[in-house]
C-alpha cells in the first residue's frame, strides 16, 4: 500500500505524538480507594451502610448527603486535609495534613462515587496504545 507523501507524513507525526504519551497506571491519577487503605480512614469510615456503624458516616451516606453539590469534592478534599466539625453532628474529623492536595481530591472523589449502590471501583490505567 502507498501513502500519499503528507499522508504518510502525517501518520508518522501522530506516532511520534503517541510514543511520547507516558502509559503508566500512576497517570491515570491517585487511587482514592487505595488512598483509603493506606491512610487511617477505615478507622473511622465504613464505604457501605451494610458494613456497620463506626465513629464517622459511611462513605456512602456522605456520598448520599452531597450527591447534587457541584463543590463537594473540593469541600471534602478540604476536611480530609484540614480536619472539621459539625458535618455529621458532634464527632470531628482529625486533620490529615501528610497527605497531598492530589491525594485529598481523588480520596474525596472515590468517596462520593459510592453512591450507595455499589463500592466504587479505582481507576482503571490507562492503557498502552502501543502493544
Amino acid at each position: 500500500m502507498h501513502l500519499k507523501p503528507r499522508t504518510a507524513a502525517i501518520m508518522a507525526a501522530l506516532a511520534v505524538v503517541v510514543a511520547l504519551i507516558p502509559h503508566h497506571p500512576a497517570m491515570a491519577g491517585p487511587d482514592g480507594k487505595a488512598i483509603a487503605g493506606k491512610s487511617d480512614c477505615f478507622a473511622c469510615h465504613n464505604v457501605m451502610n451494610s458494613e456497620g456503624k463506626k465513629m464517622g458516616p459511611s462513605y456512602e451516606d456522605v456520598a448520599k448527603k452531597y450527591a447534587k453539590d457541584p463543590k463537594a469534592a473540593a469541600m471534602l478534599a478540604g476536611v480530609i486535609k484540614k480536619g472539621g466539625s459539625g458535618h455529621w453532628g458532634g464527632g470531628a474529623m482529625p486533620p490529615h495534613p501528610a497527605l497531598s492536595d492530589a491525594d485529598t481530591k481523588a480520596l474525596a472523589t472515590w468517596v462520593l462515587a459510592t453512591k450507595g449502590k455499589e463500592k466504587p471501583k479505582p481507576a482503571k490505567p490507562v492503557k498502552s496504545a502501543t502493544p
